[in-house]
């Protein structure tokens, strides 16, 4: 959370227009070619930057409800990756998960838990 520089907790209320940064860290033990990973997000999160954009090693889709992440080489190292999000609303929202997986072989895959975001005005 931006205003107080200290990460979530569960069970943590949320203010509308908390600005909140999201870290993905993945730590991958082999390269991996054509890699998707697909962020999805609680409604109450806005994202600060709605354009998609690419860099040489992946390419970042945003859409309405995700933010997904096309990797052609998925490298044999920890990557991390970051999002910014403005709270927009009030209530209580369940987080999606992240996912992740090779599409050349789709017994490799993983994901994350989901976890209650609750904000208040």
């Amino acid at each position: 959370i931006e205003r107080d520089g200290k990460q979530l907790k569960d069970g943590q209320k949320l203010r509308v227009g908390d600005k909140i940064e999201v870290h993905y860290d993945i730590y991958n033990t082999e390269n991996r070619s054509f890699v998707v990973m697909e962020a999805s997000r609680p409604a109450c999160f806005y994202p600060a930057d709605e354009r998609s954009w690419g860099s040489q090693w992946f390419y970042c889709e945003r859409l309405t409800d995700r933010t997904r992440y096309y990797f052609q080489l998925l490298a044999e190292e920890d990557t991390a990756l970051k999002e910014t999000f403005f709270v927009t609303q009030e209530g209580t929202f369940n987080s999606a998960l992240v996912t992740i997986e090779s599409l050349y072989a789709e017994e490799y895959r993983g994901h994350t838990g989901a976890f209650l975001v609750e904000t208040e005005e």
